[in-house]
């Protein structure tokens, strides 16, 4: 039997600044079938408390931890493009 429901979409984000916090994010997790599993932030304390205010439940120590989780379908940059070469 067909389930007519989406399939989920799991999203993940490299930085979590103002634009993820008022339009990127909140649209992603307030999608039908869709999640976000986890963010990355150069500041795991501000990474930490982003997580915690959208109930998100991972937050990655590294950009490449974060692009190695198999769950993840979808990743999100939201950093300049020059700031991703500076990451550890």
């Amino acid at each position: 039997m067909q389930s007519n429901s989406p399939a989920l979409i799991t999203w993940a984000s490299i930085g979590c600044g103002n634009v993820c916090e008022v339009k990127s994010l909140p649209a992603m997790y307030k999608l039908e079938g869709s999640k976000v599993a986890g963010v990355y932030g150069c500041n795991v304390e501000k990474a930490t408390d982003f997580a915690q205010r959208h109930g998100i439940f991972k937050v990655y120590n590294s950009v490449n931890e974060l692009v190695s989780d198999s769950l993840v379908d979808i990743l999100y940059i939201a950093t300049p493009p020059d700031s991703i070469k500076n990451m550890p």
